[in-house]
């Protein structure tokens, strides 16, 4: 079976797409090792040395809109998985009328997939929240897209008596307002001039005492596994901090990840800190305070992750998908 991946990862789309994608891949070879997969994108060095470590045959599209759907030259494969905001009515429209099996990982549902074959949407509550005209829909956290060494980092997560020492601050691609980031950085430090903070993202806030800085790259399961907190602003990032049973709080860069983050600080998974509005004039800290100071608060947040999330939810797409196709 072939498997074809529409994905950029530039400075246009942002890295969760990707990260999603990639994700799903890696399990899906490793429950089917015979299975042929291809990455379409157009790539930064970032995501191409993902690929590269991972021995994933990639193409590279110079497009970095989405304007390129899929070139002929890649041939036609038994299934393609597309994962954009960029990606057009058209291009819907145009996927519902081929030969192959056309698989959307959506967030919003604002666009018609009136015959396509499945549509993936693994926010909170998102079989409740969204219907999706398509022969198959994979809805809610049931199918939530992880990397498998977060599912083993999840396995062995105990809960923690300490008081927080370490505070991973994560805005990857999302942000680079030096002056919002500051802001973050100065609020933890508020709470606590003692908290280590290892921020991963494009901008480094200079020297200070107690903060390292890093460079996104592919392994955010190590920084998970070494930190008491993850404060995080994006998408995919917060999902995958709660569902490895790491106390998190995140802010919000866009309207759709403000309406995500409340639905899931109303199930308790995660503690919403608002738009970056509230970081940039501080009113975050109050609630900022009780995730870093709150012992009680946080395992209780721990707790909530467990009975929400499955064991391997990729797997189990995968499964789902597979039974199907």
């Amino acid at each position: 079976m072939k498997i074809i991946f529409r994905v950029d990862a530039n400075s246009i789309s942002g890295f969760g797409h990707f990260s999603r994608c990639l994700n799903l891949c890696r399990t899906w070879r490793d429950f089917s090792p015979t299975i042929e997969v291809v990455f379409l994108g157009n790539y930064e060095a970032f995501a191409a040395e993902a690929l590269e470590t991972y021995q994933i045959d990639f193409i590279r599209l110079d497009s970095p809109d989405f304007s390129t759907l899929l070139p002929l030259s890649v041939g036609k494969p038994n299934l393609a998985v597309f994962d954009s905001y960029l990606i057009t009515q058209a291009q819907l429209d145009h996927l519902a009328s081929c030969e192959f099996r056309s698989i959307i990982i959506d967030d919003s549902c604002t666009l018609n997939f009136e015959g396509l074959f499945g549509v993936i949407n693994f926010r909170l509550d998102a079989e409740n929240l969204y219907h999706y005209d398509v022969r198959h829909s994979f809805l809610g956290v049931e199918f939530f897209i992880v990397k498998p060494e977060i599912v083993k980092l999840r396995a062995k997560s105990q809960p923690s008596n300490q008081n927080v020492r370490k505070v991973l601050l994560f805005t990857g691609g999302a942000l680079s307002d030096v002056r919002i980031l500051g802001a973050m950085a100065d609020c933890i430090r508020e709470v606590s001039a003692e908290i280590e903070i290892t921020h991963i993202g494009y901008v480094c806030l200079g020297r200070m005492d107690n903060y390292h800085h890093v460079y996104p790259n592919p392994y955010i399961e190590n920084y998970l596994a070494d930190c008491d907190v993850a404060v995080n602003a994006g998408g995919l990032i917060k999902y995958e901090s709660a569902f490895s049973l790491t106390p998190t709080a995140s802010f919000s860069t866009t309207r759709l990840q403000l309406d995500d983050s409340i639905i899931l600080d109303a199930k308790g998974l995660h503690c919403n800190l608002g738009d970056v509005e509230r970081i940039d004039n501080r009113q975050c800290l109050p609630i900022l305070s009780e995730v870093l100071l709150d012992r009680e608060y946080r395992n209780w947040l721990v707790q909530n992750s467990k009975q929400f999330f499955g064991e391997n939810p990729t797997l189990h797409l995968i499964k789902e998908i597979e039974n199907i196709l």
